[in-house]
């Protein structure tokens, strides 16, 4: 789990380390799992730690991406990250969720995946139906005229729809906060040219080409620096 120094490892490492399969590994944490989830309840720093958590899982649906919930923290380094992932594994209440549609998340036991599944489904079908990126607000506006919404509105803030749009694997936000599907270049620019037509149509303006340049590198699409010559060439 990263909790000594950072660094997470295997079954198979810890096995070498010490002389044990991967198998032998596996349940001698399976053991250390379950007794620490019978003693903590005993640990009010524990019980404080684990009803903060659950609350922030329980506004958002019942279920969280790790990395979001990570996020909202605000933790400064890896070794706090990997003692609140540590933490989540001991929370009774809660189940890591791994699905090849979602990202890695953390849900209720008794949580309702066929809301969580319609909901993909309908979002999907809007963003494929504009095919354009949208801002939160109006995707927000056309998802609040379909049936499902109506049919399940008591369940569904505005928070916890965007919360599921966070999960799909085939859903993202660009860094303008417009959502759109994974595979648009409008979401993920794939040169600098496409990086030059959305700071463009973002800025709503002309601009020169060493703005564009500036503009790209401050946007933050990925760790690529723009130069002003590329950037000229690409327009």
């Amino acid at each position: 789990y990263g909790l000594e120094n950072s660094e997470e490892k295997t079954l198979a490492a810890i096995g070498e380390e010490h002389n044990l399969t991967r198998e032998r590994v596996r349940q001698i944490e399976k053991d250390i799992l379950k007794h620490l989830k019978k003693n903590s309840a005993k640990s009010q720093s524990f019980l404080k730690a684990k009803d903060f958590l659950l609350n922030i899982v329980a506004e958002h649906g019942r279920v969280i991406a790790e990395e979001n919930l990570l996020l909202k923290l605000n933790l400064q380094s890896a070794s706090e990250r990997n003692a609140v992932v540590f933490l989540l594994h001991l929370i009774e209440e809660l189940d890591h969720f791994i699905h090849d549609n979602y990202k890695k998340a953390w849900v209720y036991v008794l949580f309702n995946n066929d809301l969580l599944h319609k909901s993909m489904e309908v979002s999907k079908s809007i963003l494929a139906d504009k095919s354009k990126p949208l801002a939160s607000e109006e995707f927000l506006e056309h998802f609040k005229q379909t049936d499902f919404y109506k049919q399940n509105e008591s369940e569904l803030s505005d928070k916890i729809v965007l919360n599921f749009l966070s999960l799909a694997l085939e859903i993202e936000k660009n860094v303008f906060g417009e959502w759109g599907l994974m595979d648009w270049k409008e979401i993920k620019p794939r040169d600098v040219g496409d990086k030059a037509y959305l700071v463009m149509k973002n800025g709503k303006k002309p601009l020169h080409y060493a703005e564009i340049t500036e503009l790209i590198n401050k946007a933050g699409f990925d760790n690529r620096k723009a130069y002003k010559e590329t950037v000229h060439n690409e327009l």
